[in-house]
């Protein structure tokens, strides 16, 4: 190591910043030690009064206070020993002594401070993993997310701009969003939050004031009505159905237009659905009216398909996978002689008499019991319920249809009357 003998005192020193000042300016270091130059500066400082005067504004000045703390800054990062007795020193004071801890807090709160910390903390979040992974897991603990509940209450009831900002920002489209599948997520992974919010909405419901304000908002939302407007059209009505004129116990559903969105009366259950599974058609009423008006077949009357005509069932539509399917053909015989007392092969004959189609809608069945179904289901055997004979054939739709109108002329006839006279209004 490279030593040097001091001018001063003359001892041989090494030649490092711990025993000789370096000259930063000339880059070179001075030929007296540091003990010699600050006993040569102590007694000039007591000495000569003018010095001394000099060196306190310079002291006092902002080139050396900046140039003080830039040393302190240095010797913070790059020594850990000053660095904990330092911050230790500071705990102790903040701990007791009342004034430099509101001074401190007061310091804290300005927004320069806050601006600074949260630089400071953006930067370590994406260039330091672990202080990343420190604070999440410090974020999502039950204390801190008490505690930051905490603050965010007591600000929102001391500051209102604070809580304008958070209104709006919670009501916007994307803030409601993201709550929803936040609460979402939750009632799938957290079984006692599902079983609360289910009893918290089992209890609002059942409270009169809250299932009406519920079926006030529906009224709104689904047919652009108030509940004042259903209730006058009720008591227009006398509180019956527009089609079928039966007093219900039940309230009566609002009948509208699906394209143009118009309300049109009030009707019962069973008129309503039946009118819906109709198309809300007049025609495929007036057929249903003439398909009724077929005289019905006993089912020991109706005559099988002929040998000669046995493979004819394979051009009725939809029907010829079903037929060479063994165990599908057995269930089905079973199932028609169990509840309407005719074979598979009466069933055909009425298939070949309708060719395959409904006999209102003249359409196939399209509808399946289930996605893993392999055919569409099959026509569905109409049939007077008190006396047993048969009708035809029919698909889904028109059999519901006609079974909600009671499978009554006159109901049919009023629902096309009611129809048509809201058409007649809407022209």
């Amino acid at each position: 190591m490279e030593t040097r003998q001091c001018r001063a005192c003359g001892e041989t020193k090494p030649l490092n910043t711990e025993s000789f000042h370096y000259n930063r300016s000339r880059k070179i270091f001075e030929t007296k030690c540091k003990v010699c130059v600050n006993a040569a500066a102590r007694e000039k400082y007591a000495n000569n009064p003018e010095y001394r005067e000099d060196k306190i504004a310079y002291q006092k000045s902002p080139a050396a206070r900046a140039r003080k703390n830039e040393l302190r800054r240095e010797k913070y990062g790059n020594d850990p020993e000053y660095r904990g007795s330092l911050l230790a020193e500071q705990k102790k004071k903040y701990d007791t002594n009342p004034d430099y801890r509101e001074r401190v807090k007061a310091r804290g709160r300005t927004k320069e401070v806050r601006e600074r910390q949260n630089d400071r903390r953006r930067e370590l979040w994406a260039t330091d993993p672990d202080y990343r992974e420190r604070m999440k897991a410090r974020i999502k603990t039950p204390e801190a997310k008490a505690a930051r509940n905490a603050r965010s209450r007591e600000r929102r009831a001391n500051d209102p701009d604070y809580r304008d900002r958070i209104k709006a920002l919670r009501s916007t489209p994307e803030a409601r969003e993201r709550d929803r599948a936040r609460l979402r997520v939750r009632r799938a992974t957290d079984p006692d939050y599902r079983e609360k919010s289910n009893d918290r909405d089992r209890k609002r419901y059942h409270n009169s004031a809250r299932k009406q304000q519920l079926s006030d908002r529906s009224l709104l939302k689904r047919y652009g009505i108030t509940r004042a407007d259903y209730d006058r059209m009720s008591a227009e009505q006398n509180c019956r159905c527009a089609i079928c004129g039966q007093e219900t116990s039940d309230a009566l559903h609002v009948d509208h237009n699906h394209q143009t969105k118009q309300v049109r009366g009030l009707l019962c259950e069973n008129c309503n659905f039946g009118v819906g599974l109709l198309a809300e058609n007049p025609e495929a009423m007036a057929k249903a009216i003439a398909y009724l008006n077929l005289p019905p077949v006993p089912p020991q009357d109706i005559l099988p398909i002929p040998a000669e005509r046995l493979f004819a069932r394979f051009e009725i539509p939809h029907w010829e996978r079903q037929s060479r399917d063994k165990t599908y053909r057995t269930r089905r015989h079973l199932n028609l002689r169990h509840t309407l007392g005719i074979s598979i092969d009466q069933y055909e004959a009425l298939l070949e008499r309708g060719a395959g189609v409904c006999w209102i809608c003249h359409l196939p069945e399209t509808q399946q019991s289930s996605k893993k179904s392999l055919y569409p289901n099959a026509l569905s055997v109409d049939h007077n319920h008190q006396t047993g004979m048969i009708r035809g054939l029919l698909c889904s739709k028109c059999n519901f249809g006609i079974g909600h109108l009671k499978d009554v002329h006159e109901n049919l006839a009023k629902a096309i009357k009611y129809l048509k006279r809201w058409e007649n209004m809407a022209c």
